[in-house]
């Protein structure tokens, strides 16, 4: 995903990636997002990352000011 305010950075399913095809070190997680979406049999290990039922919430205020400003 690209977002509009922070066009140098692009995120990533993890789910998309195939590990076998990846040359040197996989990217590190940072955070799990739109927890409010995942399905309720699926349980996420403690991996000691933020976790959040949308996006993080300084991202989600940046978001959601960009999308009043365009309006």
């Amino acid at each position: 995903m690209i977002y509009y305010h922070r066009p140098e950075r692009i995120g990533i399913l993890a789910g998309t990636i195939d590990e076998e095809s990846v040359r040197g070190e996989l990217a590190k997680l940072n955070y799990h997002i739109f927890l409010k979406e995942k399905v309720k049999w699926h349980d996420l290990l403690d991996d000691g990352v933020g976790m959040f039922e949308k996006h993080r919430p300084d991202f989600q205020d940046r978001l959601d000011l960009c999308i009043k400003s365009k309006l």
